[in-house]
């Protein structure tokens, strides 16, 4: 976790939802989308001397001194390992962090005999009807050489399961409410503030449904992924 999630409220209903500004290109290029994956361009919320603004990432981390991007997978960062792994650790201890916003997302909950295993989906998302709002980090990467480009990238936080999620997953992303989005926004809050903000979701946080397995294909889009079986 978290492999896919799903985007696709309009865009103006985002921007109200996140109180937060744009570049008009981003709400032009914006659309639906309900199976993001990883190393796609994701939207996510940065705060700016307190203002809000959304923006595109990479979703998959690269480390500000890597050369080249990482063959590993840096989509999701461990909160057990985000302080001390190194491609994570400069954007955790640096303030770097980002909200990134979502209707829901799924998992994969590994049923049947070990020699046989069937992996059934499952679509997460707001018990109350709302959205989630993932915790996460950023950082800024440049490509060596000559005319390189330059992107922001940024990993989803993930930890233990809540109630909700323990029987379909060892695995959550960090989702954050309301009232606390300022604060891990904000550069300035402490290492030791933000993670205490980075626990598992209390029980009822997620409406559950088992979705059916066109969304194990990264190519798979529409809303009738999310439609329960």
């Amino acid at each position: 976790m978290c492999g896919r999630f799903v985007l696709a409220m309009p865009f103006n209903l985002l921007a109200e939802w996140l109180e937060a500004n744009f570049d008009e290109q981003i709400g032009l290029d914006y659309r639906p989308r309900w199976n993001i994956a990883p190393t796609s361009r994701i939207l996510a919320m940065r705060s700016y001397d307190g203002e809000r603004r959304i923006e595109e990432y990479r979703w998959g981390l690269i480390p500000n001194w890597s050369k080249d991007i990482p063959k590993f997978s840096t989509h999701n960062a461990r909160v057990e390992t985000i302080s001390t792994k190194p491609t994570f650790r400069h954007a955790f201890a640096s303030g770097q962090r980002v909200l990134i916003p979502a209707d829901g997302y799924y998992e994969w909950q590994v049923l049947g005999e070990p020699s046989k295993p069937v992996k059934q989906p499952w679509y997460m998302t707001s018990k109350d009807q709302l959205h989630l709002a993932f915790a996460g980090i950023y950082e800024p990467w440049s490509a060596h050489g000559p005319g390189g480009v330059k992107i922001n990238t940024c990993s989803v936080i993930t930890t233990t399961p809540g109630p909700d999620i323990g029987e379909i997953h060892d695995r959550q992303p960090v989702v954050l409410s309301r009232d606390t989005w300022d604060t891990w926004l904000d550069p300035e809050t402490s290492v030791d503030e933000t993670r205490a903000l980075l626990s598992p979701a209390e029980i009822g946080t997620f409406d559950l449904r088992k979705v059916g397995s066109a969304v194990g294909n990264s190519r798979s889009e529409g809303e009738q992924l999310i439609e329960p079986l």
